[in-house]
């Protein structure tokens, strides 16, 4: 982390099991802070609140999403869908990420299309003015 102050980690996304993540940061006073409020919202930090079972299944799963096939049919994945999204109107940030594309705003969202647009792309925020704003769409 010499380049960064912290990090967020999904167990979801990056991590292939249902539940948890990790919050991390090189600060030992921000770390502190974040200690204390876990104790409050989620259980003591040698456990985070988890089973036994799902951080052995955080374990086995950050082990196998580094297996190379898996990385590059999970690039794959998100290119494919990103390039579709575009094929048929959708503006997106390139290149895309590993696991998720950011949506910007422009047609089919801003046109009277919109309405026939499956629910999951409407994950748009809305500003004061009524425009879409760009939204992650994750994978």
């Amino acid at each position: 982390m010499s380049l960064a102050d912290g990090c967020t980690v999904s167990a979801k996304k990056d991590g292939l099991v249902n539940i948890g993540g990790l919050l991390c940061t090189n600060d030992p006073v921000l770390a502190q802070k974040e200690k204390d409020l876990l104790i409050l919202t989620e259980g003591y930090p040698t456990y985070g609140g988890l089973a036994g079972r799902d951080l052995e299944a955080m374990a086995v799963g950050f082990e196998e999403v580094l297996n190379e096939e898996y990385l590059k049919y999970r690039l794959a994945e998100v290119r494919y869908l990103g390039e579709h999204l575009q094929k048929i109107g959708f503006h997106t940030i390139q290149p895309p990420g590993g696991h998720a594309f950011t949506l910007t705003p422009g047609p089919p969202l801003t046109t009277s299309r919109r309405n026939n647009i499956p629910d999951m792309l409407l994950l748009w925020s809305s500003t004061n003015q009524g425009e879409f704003g760009p939204a992650k769409l994750v994978l």
